[in-house]
Formats: structure tokens, sequence, C-alpha cells
């Protein structure tokens, strides 16, 4: 507050008209433009920089952001606070490795700021595993932030434990019961558990106090879909994309429900392509557009869609997976092959792709060398996936069941069983199954030993 006293009369007049605009924008989006010009106009000052880092939310902002980021730090290169804040806002437009580097730099790491960022920057790059262990770091330091406990609980949820989840949710809830970000983190975990009207209930309060709260409106449509309330759906979603028509996600919603309720692919498409004319080709609306085409047995059309989302977002292995499957469609299987492989070396380390291509080379490829690249493509991925693990170990015991490959399936799941997971009783029931499958009825002891022992546990916790 004392340097606040010391500004002059321009300066205060400054921060005034800044405040101003920003409640501007709490209110309507529409009102970002005048606001971001104001940013533009006098990001010379450090309090306007400061206070617009803290407010700048959208990836086609990145480059001011970092203009702004840029100008704080050399102003204070060794403060901390332009680095957290700084951190915190390239962690919005998703510039993950920035800002993990500028988190690094920090001189203070024992800090809530620290931790809570550390656990934001690996939760956006799904690793919920060690987002759980930096949000539980700064709980420890910090436990009555809110925000903290709601990460927790949707970290718990992307990993399928949703009553933990739900645990941690109401933790938050019951330390804030006002807060929309977290009421609406409270509503998706409901709405996952299937607990729709709950969910309903818990969006409708929202937006009797925010009733611009485009989320909101979207997760409500998406409760009123599964309680066929279709009409109540379509109508919520038309006024999120009124309240904010450059949103994708809003177009996606609406032409699920003219393609997946109605059967109307030329409603879906249209509504896909609106949402292109009015947000631009973004990635999620092109995937959308070349699935619906793929649905629809259009796979030339499909093609043409996968490939101009994989052109705008080349990291993205599902549109490049996406493009494999309606090659083998149009041109054979060995089109799909060839553009399968050639993947290879461009999605090292990422676990969807080698999940999901090498359950297609599997099934596609030649018996022989091709099934045994499949198989390490999907060993690798089961190894570094932190989330839906349990799908994944079904889907490779489904392909390798009827096959020579029991053996090694035992081998991979006694490997996971060993390093990563060592209490799991799916793993060890699925090395049984795999003794079965070759009708080796006497496991070794020791793994009966451990199923039993891991029965008796279970049994105990949830009995």
């Amino acid at each position: 507050m004392e340097k606040l006293r010391h500004i002059n009369e321009g300066e205060h007049r400054l921060i005034l008209e800044m405040y101003q605009l920003a409640d501007r924008v709490e209110l309507d989006y529409k009102a970002r433009e005048p606001f971001l010009s104001f940013v533009k106009t006098h990001c010379d000052s450090l309090f306007v920089a400061a206070f617009a880092i803290k407010m700048i939310s959208f990836e086609e902002e990145a480059e001011l952001l970092e203009q702004l980021i840029q100008y704080t730090m050399e102003q204070h290169p060794e403060q901390d606070y332009f680095k957290l804040i700084g951190a915190g806002a390239l962690v919005k437009v998703k510039k993950y490795e920035v800002a993990m580097a500028l988190l690094e730099s920090v001189s203070v790491r024992k800090s809530f700021d620290y931790f809570y960022l550390k656990g934001r920057i690996a939760f956006e790059q799904y690793n919920y595993k060690a987002a759980i262990s930096s949000f539980r770091e700064a709980l420890n330091i910090e436990p009555d932030h809110y925000h903290t406990w709601s990460y927790l609980g949707i970290s718990y949820l992307n990993l399928g434990d949703m009553e933990t989840a739900l645990y941690y949710s109401t933790i938050s809830i019951d330390i804030n019961k006002n807060d929309d970000w977290n009421r609406l983190n409270h509503g998706i975990i409901l709405s996952d558990r299937q607990n729709y009207q709950e969910a309903r209930i818990v969006f409708s309060e929202i937006l009797r106090s925010f009733k611009n709260h485009v989320p909101s409106w979207i997760e409500r449509a998406r409760c009123d879909v599964a309680l066929n309330k279709l009409h109540q759906a379509v109508r919520g979603l038309k006024t999120a994309k009124s309240l904010m028509p450059d949103l994708p996600s809003t177009y996606i919603e609406l032409a699920n429900i003219y393609w997946g309720n109605y059967s109307d692919g030329v409603g879906a498409v249209q509504e896909l392509k609106e949402g292109i004319d009015q947000a631009g080709k973004q990635y999620p609306l092109l995937v959308r557009l070349g699935e619906i085409f793929e649905d629809q047995g259009d796979f030339a059309e499909a093609k043409v869609w996968y490939e101009e989302a994989w052109q705008q977002s080349p990291n993205e292995s599902y549109s490049f997976l996406s493009i494999t499957r309606v090659l083998s469609e149009l041109s054979g299987v060995r089109e799909g092959l060839e553009h399968l492989l050639s993947g290879e070396k461009s999605f090292v380390g990422d676990c969807q792709f080698l999940i999901n291509g090498g359950k297609w080379l599997f099934e596609n490829g030649e018996i022989g060398e091709h099934r045994e690249l499949a198989l390490t493509w999907l060993e690798t991925g089961m190894d570094l996936a932190d989330s839906n693990e349990p799908e994944a170990w079904d889907m490779y015991v489904g392909l390798i069941e009827d096959s020579s490959y029991c053996d090694r399936g035992r081998s991979f799941f006694a490997k996971l069983l060993k390093e990563k997971h060592e209490s799991n009783i799916e793993l060890v029931t699925y090395i049984g199954y795999l003794f079965e499958r070759e009708m080796i009825w006497e496991m070794p002891s020791i793994i009966m030993k451990k199923l039993w022992r891991l029965v008796n546990t279970h049994s105990h916790i949830t009995g």
C-alpha cells in the first residue's frame, strides 16, 4: 500500500481506467477488445503490465503476454512476484515449457505459489500423478486454498477415481460455497458420476449468480442431453454461443446433438462450419468435422478435414491416427500402414499414439514383425500412461488372449506390478487370466499368494 500512496495523479487515473475496463470484461466478454487496446497503448506502465498479465487468458493473446512479461522482468529481474504471475499467465495460454522455465528461476521454492503452479503445469500436460503431488505440497503450506482442493479433485477424476475426486471437491465447496470455478468443477465431477440431476442443480445455481457464465451453460446443456431434455440443451448452447461466439466447444456440442440425437449430418456439419467462420480453423472443430464425415462413410471428405487438423496441430496424434484409418478405407490397408509407420519418430513418448496406433497396427498389420512392433508400442504407451490405464490393459488382453503372446503379456503385467502398481488387483487377475487362456491351470504359487492377499486386503477396505 505504501507504494500506491506515492503514485502520481496520472498513474492514479490510468489505474482507475484500467480497473473500470477490467470490470466490464468480467460482465461482458465483448468488452475484452477495448481492454486489450488499452493495455497495448499503456504497456510501458508497470502497473498496467502486471495487472494485464494476470488478466490475459487466451492463446491468441500469447504474443502480447510474452511482451508484458519481458517488460516486467527487465524492470525487476530478481523479483519472484513477477516471475510467479508470469508463469501463471503462461500456463493459461498453454506455454507450459516457458512457464516451467520461469517458475524454476524463482529464488524461493518452498512457497505455496511455486507448488501450486508446478501442479498446474503438470495438470495441463495430463501428468495427473505429478500434479497431485505438487497440489498436496501446496496444501501443506496453505490448507484453505479451495482452488487447490478443487484441482486435486479434478486430477483424481482424470485418473478415474471418482470417489476420491468427489471427496476433495467437497472439501473445496465446504471452504467456499460461492466461487463459480470450484462449483463448476464439482458439477463436472457429479456429472461424470452420472448424477446428472444433482449436477444440473449446481450449474443452475452458478447461472443464477453469474448469468453470463458460459462454461455453466455448456455443462448444464450436457446434463440436459443426458436427461433427454434436448430442446433445453439446444437453447442453453445457443445462449452460450451468443455470449461467446468464438468458443469452439459450443458448436461441437450442438453438432453432437444434431448428429448423435437427431441423425442430422447436414445440420451438424453446418454448425461446425459456422464455428470455423466465427472461431477460425481451430483443431477441435476440424477434427469433429472429420469424425462426422467418417461416421457417414464419406472418407475422402473426412481425410480433408483430418489433414487440415493435423497441419494446424502437428503434435496432436489423434488427427494423424485418424488419417491412417480413412486412408486404409480409401486406398487399402497398406497405404494406411505406411502412413502410420511414418509417424513413429514424430510421436515418441506420446502414449495415446503408442496405445491407439499399436492397437491398429496389431489388428491390421502383417502377422510377425508388425505384431511385435505393435506390442512394443502398446507396452511402451501403457508404461508411460498416467490415466485410463485399466482400459488400456483390458484392450491389450483382448488383443493377445487368442494369440501366442500370452506369455509376453504375463511378463509385461508382472513388470508393471513390480515397478509401478505393486498393489493392483487387476494386474494380478490379468496375469491369472492369461495363464488360464493357455490352459495353465496351476498358476505359480507366488502369483496365487499375491492375488489371495490382495483380494483379502480389498475386501477389508470395501467391506
